[in-house]
């Protein structure tokens, strides 16, 4: 699972499986926390090889943004099964209802 960490820019990337493998790969990138300035920061693409009968690939990510090393949360669950998931932050939990079809999504906090 990525993370970035910087002074007040972090974040946590996490990927629902949707049925198909995501092919993960780190690459160099950049940050710029003032203009013109940029700084080395790692990045990673996605990707999802396409079938000739497939007409869309879809992906479902999570952001987790986090202020500080100190607030970083320290658990992470995630489960699906294509078109409904749950993302446990913590001791808070999201229930994602996706419909492929339309690019719809609806999110509940319990």
């Amino acid at each position: 699972m990525p993370r970035f960490s910087s002074s007040g820019a972090n974040l946590i990337i996490k990927s629902f499986d949707l049925g198909k493998a995501i092919d993960m790969q780190k690459e160099e990138g950049w940050i710029s926390m003032t203009l013109a300035r940029k700084e080395p920061r790692p990045a990673w693409s996605y990707a999802v090889e396409q079938s000739t009968s497939d007409n869309m690939v879809s992906f479902l990510t999570a952001l987790i943004p986090y202020p500080d090393s100190a607030s970083e949360p320290q658990t992470i669950d995630a489960s699906g099964d294509g078109q409904s998931f749950s993302l446990t932050v913590d001791d808070v939990r999201y229930e994602i209802e996706l419909d492929l079809s339309t690019g719809e999504a609806w999110i509940t906090i319990n």
